[in-house]
């Protein structure tokens, strides 16, 4: 063999390694996504939940998760929707609760179409994924590092991407309510075809239900909760896949006069479209107004409250 056949055979050599190896991601490594995904998104299959998303490159050189540009948000998982069977109607009975979570990379395989990364469950709270890179993305690792974090949930939590996307601060009202309220969770939930992102509270001051009747206690509830309300503006107004705040209150009541008696609770859920709590921060409704404007359920029936009919 010439020099001339063995250099063509040795680049060529060099070229078809360059093109099956696989990225250089790290397999075993821990990452948390920075994407969020609704039961929609996830297989119709019967051998498990695994979700498969595809990432290319647009024109304008931003990265795409099936076709979405807008895909970076807090990444908490489920984001709830409508199911279409009983499978999926069980599942979410099973996951009740949303929270940002983290895999392991277990394989990366190069194919012809795509280079695909699989992450698999580090507990039954999550689902598998597989990230598939399409050709239209030059460097599959920086697209990686863009779509996910190195490293666990805490380590997440602390970064200065998490930092700058949602701050942690907004939701720290502790400090400015009563101490006998405790927030209990931050999760997403679908009504009337809009996205609310939702704060659950109990309320742990139990009305006298010989003095306050069920009418007034849920007006003082919701005068109480409007501090909340509005610091969650700067929040909702960073994400553009939410379209309002939603706010779980348990509020306890019992008669004074039975010692005996135990607390009960009513059930207050109060949905605030996110371009009425705008007007309602900028001043141009009143208290009012964005009650009115807003919907209110209480015990899952819907109420009409009237802020001027009792005092705080």
């Amino acid at each position: 063999m010439n020099k001339i056949s063995a250099t063509i055979l040795l680049v060529l050599c060099f070229a078809i390694s360059a093109f099956t190896q696989s990225p250089s991601i790290a397999k075993g490594s821990t990452v948390v996504p920075k994407f969020a995904f609704r039961w929609s998104d996830l297989d119709k299959s019967l051998s498990g939940l695994r979700l498969r998303l595809k990432i290319e490159q647009n024109s304008s050189g931003n990265l795409t998760i099936n076709g979405n540009e807008d895909w970076r948000t807090i990444p908490v998982f489920p984001a709830y929707d409508e199911g279409e069977s009983l499978m999926w109607k069980e599942y979410r009975r099973i996951y009740t609760m949303s929270s940002i979570v983290a895999y392991k990379v277990t394989n990366i395989e190069r194919k012809k179409e795509f280079t695909e990364v699989n992450l698999s469950k580090i507990n039954d709270r999550i689902v598998d994924i597989k990230l598939q890179f399409g050709n239209s993305i030059k460097d599959v690792d920086k697209a990686f590092s863009e779509v996910t974090f190195l490293g666990g949930v805490d380590e997440f939590l602390k970064s200065e991407y998490y930092q700058n996307l949602y701050n942690p601060n907004l939701d720290r009202e502790m400090g400015e309510l009563p101490k006998e309220i405790s927030e209990v969770s931050n999760r997403t939930e679908i009504f009337k075809e809009k996205k609310y992102l939702i704060s659950s509270y109990l309320d742990k001051r139990a009305y006298n239900s010989n003095r306050v009747n069920q009418a007034e206690r849920t007006a003082r509830t919701v005068q109480e909760y409007f501090p909340i309300i509005k610091k969650k503006e700067e929040l909702l107004l960073s994400l553009k896949e939410i379209d309002g705040i939603k706010l779980e209150v348990k509020i306890a009541f019992r008669d004074f006069a039975d010692k005996s008696s135990t607390s009960q609770y009513d059930e207050l859920k109060f949905y605030v479209p996110k371009d009425v709590l705008k007007l309602f921060i900028d001043a141009d409704i009143t208290d009012q107004e964005l009650v009115d404007k807003s919907i209110i359920l209480l015990n899952d029936n819907r109420v009409r409250v009237n802020l001027s009919q009792f005092s705080k």
